[in-house]
Parts: structure tokens; C-alpha cells; sequence
């Protein structure tokens, strides 16, 4: 925090209600942004503790370093996301609201025994048996309703063999996106009478 000092040709603000007012943020956002981000505010010396000002062509030049910073960590969580998604050993299956699988990972592609392209664009009842369609309706409606579900199901691969899996859905990871991780169920675990 800097004490203030003034340049009658910028523009400032005085107090935390015309700063907050000025960013569209609330007061005590505002405050913290003074705490952990360096806001450039300055306390008026010999004053009050809590009267402080603020040039506003600084907080607009804040904003934008603050915005290009925060597109930085968000590209470097995507990133990250990519590379757990590609290294994960369980299949994980990105789908949208339709059902429609937008994405699948290395493990996905192995345990369906299908190729990605073969995968990405359709819809999940391409992998279930047709006689589950109307079960996996189901489980879908209540899923979205819901915001996640977990069990047990079965899938059709690529050579037309079926497979159980433990699956775990997760709704709305971003808008319209749903995650779903899938690990089969070995032949003698009980797991597999529940079924469909």
C-alpha cells in the first residue's frame, strides 16, 4: 500500500465504495484484491485507517495484467486436465447433453476396443446392448437430475462382445459437458449380478 499522493490531471477514486463501484465488484472483493493481488490503492496519509484511493487508468491497467494472468493459470489447467485425461488408466468418456460422446481417452478406446474416431460423434447407445437402450434412458434422466450417479452396467465393444463395467457419471463438469469414468468389472466379482 502506497501513500497517496496526487496528480490533478488522472482521475481518482476515493474510498472502497467508489473503487468497488468502479471494478463491479463488492467491497470486500475488492479488499482482498488489495490483500492478495496488489490492487494499486494508496491510504490517504494522516487519515483514518480505512480512507484509501485509487487512480483509475492503474486499476484499469491492473485489470488487464490480472485478466491476462488469470487466461495463463486457466490454459494451464487445461493443459493439466489434457495430460491426466491421456495418461489416466481408467477409460473416461466426455459426453454432452444429448449423450453424445464428445471425447475419449487412450483407455476408453482400449476397453471398447474401438477407435477414437470411431467413438467421438456418437451417441452413447451406440456402446450399450440394444435391449438396454431403455434402461439407459432411464439412468440417463436421473443422472442429469441428480448431478452424478454411480453402478453397474453393461457395454458393447467393438467385436459385438459385451462387458460389465463399474462406471461413476459426474453431470455438468463445464455447461453441457459430463464426464464418465468406466473400469470393468472382473468375471468372478458378485458386482456383476446387479447387472442389467
Amino acid at each position: 500500500m502506497r501513500a497517496a499522493s496526487f496528480d490533478p490531471d488522472r482521475k481518482v477514486l476515493t474510498g472502497w465504495k467508489e473503487i468497488s463501484a468502479y471494478l463491479q465488484k463488492s467491497i470486500r472483493t475488492v479488499q482482498r484484491f488489495e490483500e492478495l493481488q496488489r490492487l494499486p490503492v494508496r491510504r490517504v496519509a494522516g487519515k483514518r485507517r480505512g480512507l484509501v484511493t485509487a487512480y483509475t487508468d492503474e486499476l484499469d491497467q491492473w485489470q488487464k495484467d490480472w485478466t491476462v494472468l488469470r487466461h495463463r493459470a486457466v490454459a494451464a489447467d487445461a493443459g493439466d486436465f489434457r495430460l491426466m485425461f491421456e495418461q489416466a488408466l481408467d477409460a473416461i468418456l466426455i459426453t454432452d447433453d444429448r449423450r453424445m460422446i464428445v471425447e475419449v481417452n487412450p483407455a476408453a478406446c482400449r476397453l471398447l476396443r474401438r477407435e477414437r474416431d470411431e467413438l467421438a460423434g456418437t451417441r452413447l447407445d451406440t456402446i450399450t446392448p440394444p435391449e438396454l437402450a431403455p434402461h439407459l434412458s432411464l439412468m440417463w434422466e436421473r443422472f442429469l437430475a441428480e448431478g452424478s450417479l454411480r453402478g453397474v452396467f453393461r457395454l458393447r465393444r467393438g467385436q459385438g462382445d459385451d462387458l460389465v463395467v463399474n462406471f461413476a457419471w459426474r453431470a455438468h463438469y463445464r455447461p453441457g459437458r459430463h464426464f464418465s469414468v468406466l473400469r470393468p468389472v472382473p468375471a468372478h466379482d458378485p458386482q456383476r449380478e446387479d447387472c442389467p
